[in-house]
């Protein structure tokens, strides 16, 4: 039963990059594949991916290779490169551990049938192990790479040892992604408003990420410049030793490398052991239920409301309750936000950049630019953040298979669309 499940959900994998192939099944329950031209494409697709996320990392190895191997600090490299691998794989898996452990479509199913829980709940971290290792092999091949270029010693044993730090790594990314979707499940059941708690967590990482990935150079000069004082504030300090011990064993250290696998295991298996414990209480335990004594004293209002209006409120109630809907077709909206922001606090910054001209062209076509190509500008990026709002857009596909009791109210088809449009 252990190997159907793990077979299901790689399945699923699959599935989640868009690789789709037979399941085995006949009649209404076989899937839907894609031609094996799409299958082909959707692999060269993501192959390029990986292949350009791992000549970033070469890149970044390089850097920190040429600085730092001649100070004989490789365990350094590999912490900065291990702690990356570490947080891209924990940024991707975050959110997903709690939709594949807590929140899958199937739990009920499964746990109503005579499968152990242990059963589904190992099958369902084995596929978070197995995306972690795909993203942290991403990071850790290319950095071994260069590091064996820098070195000049390419060994079998470097590629065993390349292997055996991913294992490792993905056993802790593993252990934090559940942690992180655990508390993610827990917080959500007790949040009012689950759908806008969501969309502030994904705004509050999306600005993260894009604020460290832009002064990411910043960063990396400054860990350059300074390897030797923070070496040494992680090789004694008591939080930086699983680092210290991560970094000694990626370099090769024997000793290290038992004491990495040990620390690894050991924190997954604690994790493992939480959850099993938890498992079933989480994923049967419905969302906090807010009770409210009935007022005599208060009279229910019942309010009469137009057609249109009606519709709207529906519509708007929709689109808030809604993740992703609100993602994929009000980000234009936080835009707007952010730039009035930037504009209220950046204002003079804002101006220097306008007056940029004037110090390396002339004063004609400085003046040019400021008063005909500066308000096109910014008139293209207005433009360009209204096309991301989009919400009227698929709010018809989004009806599904409730379309029909729009099409049996007693109103005109309209008013329908015209609410819709209303709150594009």
């Amino acid at each position: 039963m252990l190997k159907a499940l793990i077979k299901k959900n790689l399945f699923q994998i699959l599935q989640s990059f868009g690789i789709t192939i037979d399941n085995g099944r006949k009649g209404k329950r076989k899937r839907q594949v894609r031609s094996k031209g799409g299958v082909i494409a959707m692999l060269c697709l993501w192959i390029f991916v990986f292949i350009s996320l791992g000549a970033a990392v070469a890149g970044i190895s390089h850097m920190l290779g040429e600085t730092l191997l001649p100070l004989g600090l490789d365990w350094l490299f590999f912490v900065i490169i291990g702690s990356l691998g570490l947080i891209i794989a924990v940024f991707v898996n975050g959110f997903m551990a709690s939709s594949v452990l807590f929140k899958a479509k199937d739990n009920e199913l499964l746990l109503s049938m005579p499968i152990p829980s242990g059963y589904i709940l190992l099958s369902r971290i084995i596929e978070i192990f197995v995306l972690s290792v795909i993203y942290t092999a991403v990071v850790f091949i290319p950095a071994y790479i260069v590091y064996a270029a820098l070195k000049h010693n390419f060994t079998f044993g470097g590629v065993i040892l390349c292997i055996l730090m991913i294992l490792f790594n993905s056993l802790t990314v593993t252990a934090i992604s559940n942690i992180l979707g655990w508390l993610y499940t827990a917080i959500g059941k007790r949040v009012k408003n689950k759908s806008v708690f969501t969309v502030v967590l994904t705004i509050v990482l999306l600005g993260t990420y894009y604020y460290f990935n832009f002064n990411s150079q910043k960063y990396l000069n400054m860990l350059v410049a300074n390897s030797l004082g923070i070496g040494e504030k992680i090789e004694s300090s008591i939080l930086g030793y699983p680092l210290y011990q991560m970094g000694m064993a990626a370099s090769g250290n024997p000793i290290s490398i038992v004491i990495c696998a040990a620390l690894s295991i050991a924190f997954f298996a604690v994790v493992y052991y939480v959850l099993t414990k938890t498992f079933i209480r989480v994923v049967t335990s419905s969302d906090k239920v807010v009770q409210r004594k009935f007022d005599k004293s208060k009279q229910a209002e019942v309010t009469m409301q137009s057609p249109r209006k009606a519709l709207f409120k529906k519509e708007l109630s929709k689109f808030v309750s809604s993740p992703v809907y609100m993602l994929n077709c009000g980000l234009g909206l936080l835009f707007f936000a952010a730039a009035a922001v930037v504009l209220i606090i950046k204002g003079a910054f804002v101006n220097e950049l306008i007056d940029m001209p004037y110090a390396f062209l002339s004063y004609e076509m400085a003046v040019k630019i400021r008063t005909d190509y500066l308000p096109l500008a910014v008139f293209l990026v207005c433009v360009l953040f209204t096309s991301t709002c989009d919400m009227a857009a698929p709010s018809i596909s989004l009806e599904g298979k409730n379309i029909w009791i729009l099409k049996s109210m007693p109103t005109h088809a309209s008013d329908i669309f015209i609410a819709k449009e209303n709150l594009q």
